[in-house]
């Protein structure tokens, strides 16, 4: 026990290893030279060079790992509503006042923590629908009652920006509505047009063979 103490104390302590705590070997002495010296560099090689950095690699992943763990847990505090968890961009770009106001307004978390607890202190006989709801949610450890990936500022958005496109599409949509009246009506014309000039041949074409008829009766009453 003490030896292995002694070799774990010195050997780690000195920069060399074991061989700079423990006596020299004399040049004379080739094999027990050479013996100390594979010794002394394997401890080095093993001990204070692959195992010492393979500790302090570990030791520094794990410092690594924890950081980019907090690193992300501060990104979803800070960019993400805890309530619904849609992303700060969303809403800076598609609601007014933005994510801040989001946050501290319309999914504000004391507020749902607050509830959380009125629900609890409330006598269940008084309970109103939605917070017996609410309530049975709770008991079974649901979240389905929380407006996951839902935001009413978004939705009222999403239907002033519908209503403003449907206004502006209104005016080229009637211009298109009235160039169509307009060809379809030139169409009629032109058709209306090639029926009476063919109603026209076709009544000259009977005028004439009325004319033949009456030179013919004519021709036959003289005789």
């Amino acid at each position: 026990f003490w030896c292995f103490l002694t070799t774990v104390n010195e050997g780690l302590r000195n920069g060399g290893g074991i061989g700079d705590a423990i006596l020299k070997v004399s040049q004379t002495d080739q094999s027990a030279y050479l013996l100390r010296a594979f010794f002394d560099l394997s401890f080095f090689i093993i001990v204070v060079i692959i195992l010492l950095n393979i500790l302090f690699g570990i030791i520094i992943d794990t410092f690594a790992q924890l950081r980019d763990e907090k690193q992300k847990i501060d990104d979803d505090t800070n960019n993400y509503c805890f309530v619904c968890n849609i992303d700060r961009y969303t809403f800076d770009k598609r609601s007014f006042g933005g994510f801040e106001r989001h946050v501290k307004r319309d999914h504000y978390l004391w507020g749902y923590i607050y509830y959380m607890v009125h629900l609890s202190e409330k006598d269940e006989t008084e309970y109103t629908g939605v917070e017996s709801h609410v309530a049975e949610r709770i008991k079974r450890g649901e979240i389905s009652w929380l407006p996951h990936h839902r935001a009413l500022v978004l939705i009222d958005n999403e239907t002033v920006n519908g209503q403003q496109e449907q206004l502006s599409e209104t005016p080229h949509k009637e211009e298109e509505e009235e160039a169509e009246r307009e060809e379809s009506h030139t169409d009629t014309k032109f058709i209306a047009s090639e029926d009476l000039k063919r109603m026209n041949e076709r009544i000259n074409l009977v005028e004439e063979k009325i004319s033949s008829m009456d030179e013919k009766l004519n021709q036959i009453l003289e005789k």
